[in-house]
């Protein structure tokens, strides 16, 4: 999940005007923290997980730990930048297009905080959005941090058509691109239903390096926004995702197992303020929770959140930061 959160962060800094209905928020995607066997996490557009500790660290050890990381690196390398285009409400298209008589016209919309936080959501680059993300993340005892980066763009168009999300990320820092992925997504915006959104992706679809231990990660994902105080000036839209994928989303009988089942991922996002959103995620192995910022008038987006806050895996909670910049050109 590690390349997810940098894609996540730098896609919630992009957000297309009213007439794309497709906001970038940031996933906050703990970029270089890929999952392990044990314990799979995220862009995705698929940064989303972290347990990223490099194959390098491990090759002067035991046998059986260079087994343990084999198994650790494979999981999540999911650059599922699916949190990222996040439509605007009504109100907010309302807001934005208010004019002040003595102001400067600025046609630029304002930036938004993530939606998703370790697993992808529906929405996703657009023709003409770009983005770039980085993250780091604490191992499973929390004592040393590794990275990891992405970056990706959109072409094609969600709402009349399809949209199409590349992504390409560097899952550890550790030995720059030694080890990386890239990942697709189709996505398509149904403004009229709640800006409905569906997406299909394959995170890992190229890998290379440690990459190439990691069980493919496919997914299919169902996006939606509703916004809680309509007509209002901030109508704190709440975000729902539900889908379901393999690899980098199975469950932990699944892992135990070494089996590439699939097993069902989702999350709920609430913006309580224009500038902050909170999330909760569920990976299909642990609990993630997080909060996304967007303090800037640029396109500049941060998130920090905990992965597995409820013990569920072999290597528990985690913390992950990312930032993310998005840009429409």
């Amino acid at each position: 999940m590690s390349l997810l959160l940098a894609e996540t962060a730098a896609q919630a800094s992009l957000q297309p005007g009213s007439e794309q209905l497709a906001g970038l928020e940031v996933v906050s995607t703990g970029l270089s923290m890929s999952q392990t066997d044990l314990e799979p996490t995220v862009p995705a557009e698929a940064i989303a997980d972290i347990d990223h500790t490099s194959a390098g660290e491990f090759s002067d050890s035991t046998g059986e730990l260079l087994k343990q990381t084999e198994d650790r690196v494979a999981q999540d390398f999911t650059p599922p930048v699916s949190d990222t285009f996040s439509p605007l409400s009504d109100e907010e298209i309302r807001q934005q297009l208010l004019i002040n008589p003595n102001a400067v016209l600025d046609d630029r919309p304002q930036p938004v905080p993530s939606s998703s936080f370790l697993t992808p959501s529906a929405y996703g680059a657009d023709w003409g959005d770009v983005f770039v993300g980085a993250s780091l993340a604490t191992d499973g005892n929390r004592s040393k941090f590794d990275g990891s980066a992405s970056v990706g763009f959109g072409v094609g168009d969600a709402v009349n058509s399809v949209g199409l999300e590349v992504s390409a990320g560097i899952i550890s820092l550790d030995g720059f691109a030694d080890d990386g992925i890239v990942g697709f997504k189709l996505h398509r915006t149904f403004p009229a239903a709640n800006n409905l959104a569906i997406a299909v992706g394959w995170s890992n679809a190229l890998k290379w390096g440690a990459a190439n231990r990691a069980d493919d990660t496919f997914y299919g994902v169902a996006t939606s926004r509703f916004d809680l105080r309509r007509g209002q000036p901030n109508p704190m839209p709440l975000t729902v995702s539900l889908g379901a994928g393999t690899g980098a989303f199975r469950s932990t009988g699944a892992i135990a197992a070494k089996n590439n089942a699939p097993n069902v991922f989702g999350s709920v996002s609430l913006r309580v303020q224009p500038e902050v959103s909170t999330t909760a995620s569920w990976t299909g192995s642990g609990l993630g929770l997080a909060t996304s910022l967007a303090p800037f008038e640029v396109p500049l987006i941060f998130t920090v959140g905990l992965s597995d806050v409820t013990g569920n895996t072999a290597e528990g909670i985690r913390l992950i930061g990312s930032v993310g910049y998005g840009y429409s050109f």
